[in-house]
């Protein structure tokens, strides 16, 4: 009987043992998967890290760049104030320019304003000449002006017509406008307007605009933008330069 007692109690002391070990035996299985996440975890890490690097030496070079950019524009800035204390000081010396003799022909006296001269005696230019000087001008050196027109129409803040035209070059003139888009509008708001032939036929050559409104509290708007661009204007800027050096290196002797 004391034999039995002693194989049940180790019997029961095994069993607790199994007991424990197979307890261990998950907190090891689950210690080992925190291990693999927190691994993953340090190698998500690692990559994020790697392209935060890759970002600030990005960022780094585009602020080298703007930095660079910015001394260009200083030096640019620099000759145009050159060149304009330059011209300014041409005017100082000259100001009989700005002052003509009252005792010239009346017919032949100039017209002045802060930029230019026009004479009242001027030629006017012929309508084929005129032609292929419309449209805009190039100085040379590759600098071009460019412009677009648009123009828009709204009642009550709601787009009724739209007219727009564009010129990438202007040194080519007017001769390849696509002017398709620019069409005479007339815009009716409310009943009882009326239009008649010989005003529509006065819009067939032309792209004006007419608003008929007989409503009460309308807000009827049209708005014009000419958007102008230069382009090419460092190289421009450079010759500009030359020239104005050249000018002066010459006043020397």
């Amino acid at each position: 009987a004391v034999l039995l007692d002693a194989a049940d109690t180790e019997q029961k002391h095994l069993k607790q043992r199994q007991d424990v070990g197979s307890q261990l035996d998950q907190e090891i299985t689950a210690i080992a998967a925190q291990r693999k996440a927190l691994e993953q975890r340090w190698a998500q890490f690692e990559a994020q890290g790697e392209l935060l690097t890759m970002e600030i030496v990005a960022v780094n070079a585009q602020r080298k760049e703007l930095e660079a950019q910015r001394l260009q524009i200083d030096r640019q800035q620099q000759v145009l104030d050159a060149m304009l204390e330059r011209a300014h000081s041409l005017y100082r010396r000259n100001p009989e320019s700005a002052n003509p003799d009252p005792a010239q022909d009346a017919r032949t006296r100039a017209i002045q304003d802060e930029d230019f001269v026009y004479t009242e005696n001027s030629l006017m230019v012929d309508n084929s000449q005129l032609d292929e000087m419309r449209g805009g001008f190039s100085i040379g050196d590759g600098l071009d002006v460019s412009f677009g027109f648009s123009q828009v129409g709204a009642v009550n803040g709601v787009e009724q017509f739209s007219n727009s035209f564009s010129v990438d070059s202007m040194s080519s003139g007017f001769s390849n406008v696509d002017m398709s888009n620019m069409n005479s509008v007339i815009l009716q708001n409310g009943t009882g307007n009326f239009v008649s032939a010989s005003v529509i036929d006065s819009l067939a050559d032309s792209f004006g605009n007419i608003i008929q409104n007989t409503l009460n509290d309308q807000v009827i708007s049209t708005t014009t933008t000419f958007d102008i661009s230069l382009h090419n204007m460092p190289g421009t800027l450079q010759g500009l330069a030359g020239e104005q050096a050249l000018q002066d290196s010459l006043g020397a002797f």
